[in-house]
């Protein structure tokens, strides 16, 4: 039984590795295309799983975060990480993320990343006597660059968030008909230079791109950023319409339609502040939702059909009535 024991502890304490340094691949880390090397005052983080679809960081062993800082200027050299998900000596996928100016990744304007795969390091985090981590070198296809910071321009691309100006409303394609309910469907606009690259376009303010309907059949969501697009140029725009028992459209039974046309111009940063505008949709047609989304029955449609049903069992009880009386005089 003890021998059982053994064994199994010494099986769980194989662990995958990777040597967490750019020294061994000689791929140093930029901070530009012309050569400068990443300043020590920088952030880098891997991040390994089995596929691209399921990373996760790497903590360095003996440390409490994935991240760290370079060493010197364009290298580092953190240790060893064990990578959690992958078995010791097989392939994994590994993304390495370097960034300036920012607590994360997420959340830097001046960032890189570069992702490949190789195999990973075994280790045994229980042998005895301890043997300090290894892990084989980290296989850089190339050198990451970060990109310098580009001040965003304040001003904005823009278009109206209304059906109302257009007067082309949404319309219900089924055995009701009539103009879309107010409540359970979902619109979205999308914007773009060509067909090809289109993006959501946000409201100004509140950074929503999906919406619902203001009432039955139009919507108001304000004015909407166009990103990709310089202010009053012309712009591809799509907008979708699609029920709300689907949480996206491509699942739902919705409609569309792109056009083409001119956008606004909006100073985000003007003194004083100043109210986004944007052109009105030009709208080539009406939409349709496929589906009747969360219809339900309005309360006097229930009432009348209560009072119907009543009515016609009271109508078969006397027709019934009638009728036995009718046998009872024949009879007699």
């Amino acid at each position: 039984m003890a021998t059982t024991l053994f064994v199994a502890a010494r099986a769980w304490g194989q662990v995958a590795t990777i040597s967490l340094n750019n020294y061994e691949a000689g791929k140093p880390v930029f901070y530009q295309a012309g050569g400068t090397l990443l300043p020590v005052d920088s952030f880098l983080e891997l991040l390994a799983g089995p596929d691209a679809y399921h990373l996760a960081p790497v903590v360095p062993i003996g440390a409490t975060s994935s991240r760290f800082t370079p060493s010197e200027p364009g290298y580092f050299d953190a240790g060893v990480g064990m990578i959690a998900g992958v078995a010791p000596t097989s392939q994994a996928t590994f993304e390495l993320r370097a960034w300036r100016n920012a607590e994360t990744f997420s959340e830097a304007m001046e960032r890189t990343w570069v992702a490949w795969t190789q195999e990973t390091g075994n280790w045994n985090s229980q042998s005895a006597p301890p043997l300090p981590p290894t892990g084989p070198g980290l296989a850089i296809p190339s050198s990451p660059v970060v990109v310098p910071a580009v001040a965003e321009s304040p001003i904005r691309a823009t278009v109206s968030l209304n059906n109302y100006d257009a007067n082309k409303a949404i319309y219900l394609q089924n055995n009701y008909g009539g103009l879309a309910l107010a409540a359970g469907v979902y619109v979205e606009l999308l914007g773009g230079p060509d067909a090809e690259h289109l993006s959501l376009v946000v409201a100004a303010g509140s950074g929503q791109s999906r919406f619902t309907l203001s009432e039955p059949g139009f919507f108001d969501a304000g004015v909407g950023i166009i990103p990709g697009v310089e202010p009053t140029e012309m712009a591809t725009l799509q907008l979708r319409v699609w029920s709300g028992n689907y949480g996206v459209y491509t699942e739902g039974m919705g409609d569309s339609v792109t056009w083409r046309q001119a956008t606004g111009y909006w100073n985000s940063q003007a003194v004083p502040p100043l109210p986004a505008t944007g052109p009105v949709l030009a709208l080539p047609t009406t939409l349709y939702v496929k589906e009747t989304p969360y219809y339900i029955p309005e309360p006097g449609s229930l009432v009348l059909l209560v009072i119907g049903l009543a009515g016609w069992w009271l109508g078969r009880g006397i027709t019934s009535a009638a009728g036995k009386e009718g046998l009872s005089l024949n009879r007699n």
